[in-house]
């Protein structure tokens, strides 16, 4: 009970703050502090979109008053580009990014608490691994400081990625139409270039961004039992994303409905809709993938498709599936307290993954599918 919190602390172990401007740190503090104000965060997003507009303005300099010393640096840099692409970087960098993505989650997902040594050591390499699960509601504030509660978190979570899928193809469209009304590109069908253009920009940010906007979503039904009175009996569960949030027990209030209603929304378009939407985009293409031909929707999605063999150009689906289960799909369907089952569906899909691969061999080099065996296998051992 409150009854046994320190001053200004309340709820479920203590970790709901009294005040509306303090949030609990649970990484650093333990503690309720107060919420930072909105210009002591504003440095470093200012600071990327300064140094973007300087990056466009130095490039349109370049272009204006440098043509032909930047037309050879753009050759040395294609060159280099060339080069970089006979290692495969990408499938390499592309595995490593979703074992990072997998890993980090292990203890939050399957209530897992690690100790001694093994628990040092994986709480050093979560802090390493934090890139690889961007928070997008805690960017700037602590999810605890933002306005009108999880609702508005969850709003959040979801719809900031889907403004950016949307503002990369209109950039690039704007930028082709200015091109072209200037007379400086091609007049044909330019519109059809802008989207090839930016396909892989947003193939990108979906692989990136799907699991991790997924699993905030999934959030919304981890939920965790807590016993208030053990004479009453009265017991009740409360969101771990924000303890204010009453689950359900003897009361039941419709907040946390009105979560889960948008929470059912976004699972349509994020770990329901992603998927699809690649599979779409994939299947138009399957015979020219299959017969090696090369076309410009071909070129747009490589990053779907390039390091796999013919046969399994549909490869990247599968694995994308794989991380939202991991993550994600195990939530939803499992709640905390069979966190053994959690743990036990979270095996067998990787286990199941693990032999599929090697079964398969889905990729085109022998080292890239050793590699993805050997992640698979790291996260059976973790």
């Amino acid at each position: 009970g409150s009854g046994y919190c320190k001053a200004g602390h309340t709820g479920p172990l203590c970790q709901v703050c009294s005040a509306s401007d303090y949030y609990f740190d649970d990484e650093a503090a333990m503690e309720c502090i107060e919420c930072p104000k909105v210009h002591e965060r504003l440095d470093l997003p200012l600071g990327i979109f300064g140094g973007l507009f300087v990056l466009l303005w130095f490039s349109w300099f370049c272009s204006q008053f440098c043509g032909e010393r930047l037309h050879g640096l753009i050759a040395k840099v294609k060159r280099v580009v060339a080069r970089i692409r006979q290692l495969d970087l990408v499938p390499r960098c592309k595995l490593l990014f979703t074992f990072f993505q997998v890993a980090s989650q292990i203890t939050t997902v399957y209530n897992v608490q690690l100790t001694g040594s093994a628990g040092e050591l994986y709480q050093n390499s979560v802090a390493f691994l934090s890139w690889a699960t961007i928070d997008w509601d805690g960017w700037l504030f602590p999810g605890q400081c933002i306005p009108v509660g999880f609702r508005f978190r969850l709003l959040l979570r979801a719809l900031l990625p889907i403004v950016l899928l949307v503002a990369i193809p209109l950039c690039v469209v704007a930028f082709f139409g200015y091109r072209r009304a200037r007379g400086l590109g091609t007049r044909g069908r330019w519109l059809r270039d802008a989207l090839v253009v930016a396909a892989p920009f947003d193939l990108f940010v979906s692989f990136v961004l799907c699991p991790t906007v997924s699993k905030g979503i999934f959030d919304t039904w981890d939920c965790t039992k807590y016993e208030l009175d053990g004479a009453t009996g009265d017991v009740r569960t409360f969101l771990n994303e924000d303890l204010r949030v009453v689950c359900g027990g003897n009361d039941h209030p419709e907040q946390y409905d009105k979560i889960k209603n948008i929470a059912y929304f976004f699972l349509l378009i994020w770990p329901i809709g992603m998927p699809l939407i690649g599979m779409l985009v994939l299947l138009p293409i399957r015979k020219a993938l299959r017969q090696n031909r090369n076309s410009p929707m071909v070129q747009a999605t490589a990053f779907l498709h390039r390091e796999y063999r013919p046969t399994y150009f549909w490869w990247d689906l599968i694995s994308l599936l794989q991380r939202l289960v991991l993550t994600g799909w195990v939530v939803f369907f499992i709640p905390i307290e069979s966190d053994v089952w959690r743990i036990f569906i979270g095996l067998l899909t990787t286990i199941g993954y693990l032999s599929l691969i090697q079964f398969v061999q889905p990729y085109k080099r022998a080292d890239i599918n050793t590699l993805a065996i050997a992640t698979q296998f790291s996260l059976v051992c973790v």
